[in-house]
Protein backbone atom coordinates (compact mmCIF):
# COMPACT_ATOMS: atom_id res chain seq x y z
CA UNK A 1 0.00 0.00 0.00
CA UNK A 2 1.48 3.37 -0.96
CA UNK A 3 1.73 6.13 1.59
CA UNK A 4 -0.48 9.07 0.67
CA UNK A 5 1.30 12.42 0.53
CA UNK A 6 -0.14 15.03 2.83
CA UNK A 7 -1.58 18.06 1.08
CA UNK A 8 0.14 21.38 1.48
CA UNK A 9 -1.92 24.49 2.11
CA UNK A 10 -0.83 28.01 1.35
CA UNK A 11 -2.28 31.35 2.34
CA UNK A 12 -4.03 32.97 -0.64
CA UNK A 13 -6.03 35.99 0.61
CA UNK A 14 -8.12 37.52 3.37
CA UNK A 15 -11.56 39.10 3.36
CA UNK A 16 -10.11 42.63 3.38
CA UNK A 17 -8.59 42.11 -0.07
CA UNK A 18 -9.97 38.91 -1.60
CA UNK A 19 -8.69 37.87 -5.00
CA UNK A 20 -12.10 36.32 -5.75
CA UNK A 21 -15.03 37.83 -3.83
CA UNK A 22 -17.63 35.34 -5.12
CA UNK A 23 -15.39 32.44 -4.09
CA UNK A 24 -15.01 33.92 -0.61
CA UNK A 25 -18.79 34.30 -0.31
CA UNK A 26 -19.23 30.66 -1.33
CA UNK A 27 -16.64 29.51 1.22
CA UNK A 28 -18.27 31.49 4.04
CA UNK A 29 -21.74 30.20 3.11
CA UNK A 30 -20.63 26.55 3.02
CA UNK A 31 -17.77 26.14 5.51
CA UNK A 32 -18.07 24.14 8.71
CA UNK A 33 -16.47 24.98 12.01
CA UNK A 34 -13.73 22.67 13.28
CA UNK A 35 -11.38 22.55 16.24
CA UNK A 36 -8.04 24.27 16.38
CA UNK A 37 -6.41 20.83 16.49
CA UNK A 38 -7.95 19.93 13.12
CA UNK A 39 -6.52 23.09 11.56
CA UNK A 40 -3.10 22.57 13.14
CA UNK A 41 -3.02 19.04 11.72
CA UNK A 42 -4.13 20.13 8.23
CA UNK A 43 -1.78 23.11 7.91
CA UNK A 44 1.42 21.53 9.26
CA UNK A 45 3.72 19.95 6.66
CA UNK A 46 6.54 18.02 8.33
CA UNK A 47 8.56 17.24 5.21
CA UNK A 48 8.78 20.96 4.40
CA UNK A 49 9.38 21.85 8.04
CA UNK A 50 6.36 24.18 8.02
CA UNK A 51 4.22 24.49 11.07
CA UNK A 52 0.63 25.66 11.21
CA UNK A 53 1.73 28.34 13.65
CA UNK A 54 4.21 29.73 11.08
CA UNK A 55 1.59 29.77 8.31
CA UNK A 56 -1.02 31.45 10.50
CA UNK A 57 1.45 34.02 11.86
CA UNK A 58 2.61 34.88 8.32
CA UNK A 59 -0.98 35.52 7.22
CA UNK A 60 -2.30 37.56 10.16
CA UNK A 61 -2.59 41.32 9.82
CA UNK A 62 -1.66 44.07 12.28
CA UNK A 63 1.59 42.37 13.37
CA UNK A 64 -0.36 39.89 15.45
CA UNK A 65 1.95 37.00 16.28
CA UNK A 66 1.39 33.97 18.45
CA UNK A 67 4.50 32.85 20.31
CA UNK A 68 3.22 29.31 20.82
CA UNK A 69 0.46 26.91 19.86
CA UNK A 70 -0.74 27.15 23.46
CA UNK A 71 -1.23 30.92 23.06
CA UNK A 72 -3.05 30.34 19.75
CA UNK A 73 -5.39 27.81 21.38
CA UNK A 74 -6.26 30.20 24.20
CA UNK A 75 -7.17 33.16 21.97
CA UNK A 76 -10.93 33.65 22.23
CA UNK A 77 -11.03 35.70 19.00
CA UNK A 78 -9.87 32.79 16.81
CA UNK A 79 -12.27 30.48 14.95
CA UNK A 80 -11.45 27.69 12.50
CA UNK A 81 -13.31 26.33 9.48
CA UNK A 82 -12.86 23.94 6.57
CA UNK A 83 -14.54 23.44 3.22
CA UNK A 84 -13.97 20.62 0.77
CA UNK A 85 -16.00 20.86 -2.42
CA UNK A 86 -14.92 18.64 -5.31
CA UNK A 87 -17.37 20.22 -7.77
CA UNK A 88 -15.66 23.60 -7.36
CA UNK A 89 -12.24 22.06 -6.79
CA UNK A 90 -11.97 23.72 -3.38
CA UNK A 91 -10.07 22.34 -0.40
CA UNK A 92 -9.90 25.25 2.02
CA UNK A 93 -8.92 25.98 5.59
CA UNK A 94 -10.26 29.30 6.85
CA UNK A 95 -8.91 30.93 10.00
CA UNK A 96 -10.96 33.78 11.41
CA UNK A 97 -9.47 36.33 13.77
CA UNK A 98 -11.59 39.19 15.11
CA UNK A 99 -13.92 39.04 12.11
CA UNK A 100 -11.21 38.83 9.43
CA UNK A 101 -11.19 35.61 7.41
CA UNK A 102 -7.85 34.24 6.20
CA UNK A 103 -8.11 31.67 3.41
CA UNK A 104 -5.61 28.82 2.93
CA UNK A 105 -6.00 26.57 -0.13
CA UNK A 106 -4.49 23.19 -0.85
CA UNK A 107 -1.88 23.20 -3.60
Amino acid sequence: MSKQTKKKYEYVYNCVAPSDFSELEYIIDNMREVTVNTVLRKLSVKDLNLTALQLINDALMYNLRFKSVKQLKKDWAMRYYVLKDSKRNLDVVLVKNSGIEYVFKSV
